[in-house]
């Protein structure tokens, strides 16, 4: 590899550092939720309820573009296939405060004894750039106990519209 092509990547790889680092994803959450006070390593912020039901959204970058078909099969292939959840009603289209499409699926825990509610919502951003690409991937995840869970669900699903990263 040539020096101007290993500084080029360099270059890029701290604008993207520095883009991500700079900055800050904000929700309106449900009345329940306490945001949790930041971490400055986490991409993101992390909520809970007095019950333990959590909410957690965070930002990554990937080296390779992967669309939201890509990163939505990815999903359903490690919750279905790996963890053994089952998925509950169609994906739904949702979109952010910036009007951008995700998709969200409703999984529930298959554990007796363990029995959890889960809903991962994915957002993602494909930048091509002169010589590659690259995804950004937002993630929001929200679980609870069934019961509460499918309390709060039409509150986070409401709430997901006001996501800003």
């Amino acid at each position: 590899m040539n020096m101007p092509k290993i500084v080029g990547r360099m270059i890029v790889a701290l604008a993207l550092l520095l883009t991500t680092a700079c900055q800050t994803t904000e929700m309106d959450l449900p009345e329940s939720f306490l945001r949790l006070d930041r971490e400055p390593s986490y991409p993101g912020f992390r909520a809970t309820t007095p019950d333990e039901a959590r909410l957690q959204v965070r930002t990554f970058g990937v080296a390779d573009a992967g669309d939201l078909a890509f990163w939505d099969e990815a999903l359903r292939h490690e919750f279905a296939e790996y963890r053994g959840y089952n998925e509950e009603g169609e994906p739904r289209r949702l979109t952010n405060a910036d009007g951008e499409e995700g998709i969200g699926r409703v999984w529930f825990s298959k554990e007796t004894g363990r029995d959890r509610g889960y809903l991962v919502v994915l957002f993602v951003e494909v930048e091509e750039g002169f010589r590659d690409s690259h995804s950004e991937v937002t993630v929001l995840e929200f679980s609870a106990r069934v019961e509460r869970f499918r309390e709060l669900l039409p509150e986070v699903l409401e709430s997901v519209g006001t996501l800003d990263y």
